[in-house]
């Protein structure tokens, strides 16, 4: 049993005993490495400072990860292969977490157990996007946000 000393609170001072408390951890459903969490926020950041609302009416790209209609339609199709009744509408683009979801449905499939560079430049220029010397510039930026 150990004891803590309270700091005195209105000119008393008192001890309380407790037991420490042996917590069982939950297991999430999904792991993921907090670096995937933290190159999704810098993804964020380069892509739409951080704006759910953000809209690049040139690209028709959407939200806080800037997702096209083309990347819906891909991911849509990902999950079909993957015999997965769930699929995305457009409209998914504008609520982050769907849009963190489409992220990860491909990139897993596209770059599973890449590092952060190849999945920054594969979501910036497409699936071999880690290979065109285009994306170099936008790497630059994620890490600057790393």
């Amino acid at each position: 049993m150990k004891k803590l000393l309270i700091i005195p609170l209105l000119g008393l001072c008192s001890y309380v005993s407790y037991e420490p408390v042996q917590l069982t951890p939950i297991k999430p459903i999904e792991t993921k490495p907090i670096e995937r969490t933290e190159l999704i926020q810098a993804l964020i950041m380069v892509e739409s400072s951080g704006n759910n609302s953000a809209y690049n009416e040139k690209e028709d790209a959407v939200g806080c990860l800037q997702i096209r209609r083309v990347m819906v339609k891909d991911v849509n199709r990902i999950l079909k292969k993957q015999g997965k009744d769930k699929q995305f509408k457009l409209k998914d683009r504008w609520d982050c977490d769907k849009a963190v979801e489409m992220f990860e449905v491909y990139t897993d499939y596209y770059h599973p157990d890449a590092d952060d560079e190849t999945i920054a430049r594969g979501w910036n220029g497409g699936p071999g996007g880690h290979k065109k010397q285009a994306t170099e510039k936008y790497w630059d930026k994620v890490k600057g946000q790393l």
